[in-house]
């Protein structure tokens, strides 16, 4: 264990200050922490990080000067001064979530509607990891220990990571939205990112509470003789069951099994599969907090997200930036809300699922199959595992040029078209869909 004292001085010369990482991105009054990285040393950048401004670098090496602060492990810090934070805040609920799909969104609605109730913090943006979650909480210390609520987003980059994250936050509540095919190559087998995923309840006593997706038999097996209370959402199984959706206008209609009782909702916009399930894993929520009509409190809810499933019309044709990720269930749900939309053609334009390691060629003729269902296929070719793709489909065009894939939609799709854009982040398929919309204005 680190010195309390060390801790607590950290924390006072840290107070109300931002804390980075890159000492390029340094300005006065920030603190420098300088870790140790795969390809970069921070300490190689504390006097970098001192001649931009920082009141206070952070560094295992033994150097002079009083705004230096030396300790053998800065990410262990960072790491015991955010759990005593945490374990002096006052909130009621500390709410983990994990899972393969669906883990931001989820936080964010559960974050707006516990707001409703009282004060709640949530992790920002994408500051999941082991790094991002310390400084987050550090960062914004003093809204988590005004807090009643906090929702967690819990990452994984390799294994053991979920469990260390689950012991900073020790969450009452844990929820596992689901575990599908996502990141799949940073693991030995699917058996052992289940595992991973698994450990968000590692920390539930007998009176934690675990909400998963019960139509994944694999996680209900595990869970079986779990000493803690067990809520399940799904399409099959579980207290709350998706009976149904549909679109009418702009609006997304569900309806809902909650023990056996019919409950309606009337949600804005286009809500896909995916994004209920994960509407439904924060409706169990609410009801495990005490909530008697949860219903009433996710009438108002709103996906956030211009990059996950967002639809939306340009000049008569139908849009879906759905550049933020992939992975092959996301997909999946995808399609499923495609035929409950009327359009004419349907386009796909698509890059490569990332993080597939061996089982890349595998994950991509998956994917093939599933784009049996567009009229047209368009390969962003930047990264080279989506070629995979061509030996189970025939596609309309592929190529790594941005400006060509612009020009071949504009020619092709019509009014009442449907062009459905999809990719893992780092292939940057958003580029893609800038260059379409710019060429549609340009030309009227």
């Amino acid at each position: 264990m680190m010195d309390q004292k060390t801790i607590a001085e950290f924390l006072r010369l840290t107070e109300g200050r931002r804390l980075k990482l890159d000492s390029r991105k340094i300005e006065t009054g920030d603190v420098f922490i300088a870790l140790k990285g795969t390809r970069y040393d921070g300490n190689d950048f504390v006097e970098d990080a001192l001649n931009r401004g920082a009141s206070l670098v952070v560094t295992s090496r033994n150097l002079s000067g009083d705004r230096v602060f030396t300790v053998a492990e800065p990410l262990q810090l960072l790491f015991c001064s955010a759990r005593m934070v945490i374990r002096n805040s006052k909130m009621r609920h500390k709410i983990g979530i994990t899972g393969s799909n669906g883990k931001t969104t989820t936080k964010e609605l559960l974050h707006s509607t516990l707001s409703k109730i009282a004060p709640t913090f949530k992790t920002p943006g994408n500051l999941n990891t082991e790094i991002g979650i310390p400084i987050s909480i550090l960062e914004n210390r003093d809204a988590l220990l005004e807090a009643e609520y906090g929702a967690f987003e819990l990452a994984a980059d390799k294994k053991g990571d979920i469990r260390k994250l689950v012991e900073l936050v020790e969450p009452d509540i844990s929820i596992l939205t689901n575990v599908g095919t996502a990141h799949l190559g940073k693991y030995n087998s699917p058996q052992e990112l289940l595992e991973e995923k698994l450990s968000i309840f590692s920390a539930l006593n007998n009176e934690g509470v675990a909400i998963t997706n019960g139509d994944d038999l694999r996680i209900v097996k595990e869970l079986k003789n779990a000493s803690f209370r067990l809520l399940l959402f799904g399409e099959k199984n579980g207290q709350l069951v998706l009976a149904n959706y549909r679109y009418i206008g702009n609006n997304t209609f569900v309806t809902l099994n909650f023990n056996n009782e019919e409950r309606l909702l009337r949600l804005k916009n286009f809500w896909n599969k995916g994004q209920i399930l994960d509407l439904m894993a924060v409706y169990l929520t609410l009801y495990s907090i005490g909530v008697d009509v949860p219903e009433l409190l996710l009438v108002d809810s709103q996906l956030s997200f211009k990059d996950r499933f967002h639809v939306y019309d340009l000049a008569g044709i139908r849009v879906i930036n759905d550049c933020y990720n992939s992975s092959i269930e996301s997909v999946m749900v995808a399609i499923d809300a495609l035929k409950r939309l009327r359009t004419g053609k349907k386009y796909a334009v698509v890059g490569s699922i990332l993080e597939q390691g061996l089982f890349a060629k595998k994950t991509h003729l998956k994917l093939a199959e599933l784009l049996k269902e567009f009229d047209a296929v368009v390969l962003y070719t930047r990264d080279r595992q989506i070629g995979y793709v061509t030996e189970a489909l025939e596609v309309s065009f592929a190529t790594d040029s941005i400006e060509s894939i612009a020009d071949w939609l504009l020619k092709h799709v019509e009014e009442g078209d449907l062009v459905y854009f999809k990719a893992s982040r780092g292939v940057g398929l958003e580029n893609v869909l800038k260059a379409f919309k710019e060429k549609i204005a340009k030309d009227g």
